[in-house]
């Protein structure tokens, strides 16, 4: 689990065996979107 702080915390990341779920859009939220998305599916081998 990972935490935010926007103002208040709230859980943005979840993990449940081989289910990862975020609560945002990495690929609209910034311009390494992309990037993001590339290293996630190599680290977690999907």
């Amino acid at each position: 689990m990972a935490l935010c702080s926007y103002g208040y915390d709230f859980v943005c990341a979840i993990q449940d065996k081989n289910i990862y779920g975020v609560q945002f859009h990495p690929e609209k939220s910034h311009k390494f979107g992309k990037h993001f998305f590339k290293q996630f599916i190599e680290l977690f081998q999907c």
